[in-house]
């Protein structure tokens, strides 16, 4: 009979935590990714809406980071260099240059990718302590998912 040292085994509390800052690098690069969209629009409600993701994200990210035991990681301030930040949303640049079609697409995209993320990480904490922030963060995410599909859909039929 084989016996599994405690060490063998990964530690469920290490798995969440390495969930949660996971969780807290996709807002921080969400954040980036609504900043670039803001600054890309030239029409005042999407402004207003990716300025107010961004604030979102960035609230969020902070809450995942106080759920740590030891507070923020110092690893996860790396994530606020700029050039780090930005390199999963370069392709931003290639897809659009101010176009508010293209600008969706690519929102809803993004949305698409948090969305599964969060369900992924909700299926990951269960029966932990962290899940019901990510749970309440999730129904954020899915708003904000469902809002931008909206947007899209409607640009098309205008």
């Amino acid at each position: 009979m084989k016996v599994h040292s405690h060490q063998s085994r990964p530690d469920r509390r290490d798995d969440c935590q390495d969930t949660v800052r996971e969780m807290v690098e996709i807002n921080i690069d969400s954040f980036s990714a609504c900043q670039l969209a803001a600054d890309r629009t030239q029409e005042s409600s999407l402004v207003v809406f990716f300025n107010a993701l961004a604030r979102q994200r960035v609230a969020q990210a902070i809450a995942l980071q106080n759920v740590l035991p030891d507070g923020p990681d110092d690893r996860l301030a790396a994530k606020w260099d700029r050039d780090h930040v930005h390199r999963p949303v370069m392709d931003w640049r290639k897809v659009f240059a101010g176009e508010t079609s293209a600008l969706l697409r690519e929102a809803e995209r993004g949305e698409t990718y948090i969305k599964a993320k969060y369900e992924a990480a909700l299926a990951r904490t269960t029966d932990s302590a962290v899940w019901e922030v990510l749970h309440r963060q999730y129904t954020a995410v899915k708003e904000t998912y469902f809002r931008v599909r909206d947007l899209r859909a409607a640009l098309l039929r205008a």
